[in-house]
């Protein structure tokens, strides 16, 4: 499929890019509508930076939140279509226990009501993310029409989330 390959060409250049400042950790987390080409996505990118130190990916199938330990921060990772937001700091804590109880700061991200926004719920930021894909039919029929948007948070490696950037389509 044409919209596959584009995707996946243009997640090798970011990743190109973005090794020739930092390693680059990938994380896959599948979507609701696209669980097979998502998770065949990452896994071509695995192979495609399989000799590249500066690479690392996670990609496990079978997991439908994903937890990534920076330092002193936690950060979660799902679709967001099977859980409540205000129930992911409670997952957390119980799924990744041991990182949750050695950080500081602890975050999950979202991408399935694609639209920017941000809740605290007691100290532990669910943040929904953006999404670069123009609403289709459907999304503009149901009164979902949020610009395309993604968005980029900058952590500290003591001090949790720094700074954030956001590109707008």
């Amino acid at each position: 499929d044409e919209m596959f390959a584009k995707g996946l060409a243009t997640m090798v250049k970011a990743v190109d890019y973005l090794t020739q400042f930092a390693p680059v950790d990938i994380i896959g987390v599948a979507g609701n509508h696209d669980t097979v080409l998502s998770f065949s996505a990452v896994e071509a990118l695995k192979y495609r930076f399989w000799n590249n130190a500066n690479v690392v990916v996670f990609n496990p199938p079978s997991t439908p939140r994903k937890y990534y330990k920076f330092h002193n921060t936690l950060i979660g990772y799902t679709h967001g279509d099977r859980n409540k937001p205000q129930d992911l700091p409670l997952i957390m804590a119980v799924e990744a226990k041991h990182d949750f109880a050695d950080t500081d700061h602890h975050y999950f991200h979202i991408g399935h009501l694609h639209h920017n926004m941000v809740k605290d719920y007691q100290g532990i930021q669910v943040a929904v993310l953006p999404s670069l894909t123009k609403p289709d039919n459907w999304h503009k029929a149901a009164g979902f029409l949020s610009k395309p948007q993604a968005v980029l948070n900058i952590f500290h490696p003591t001090k949790g989330k720094e700074g954030q950037l956001i590109v707008s389509k």
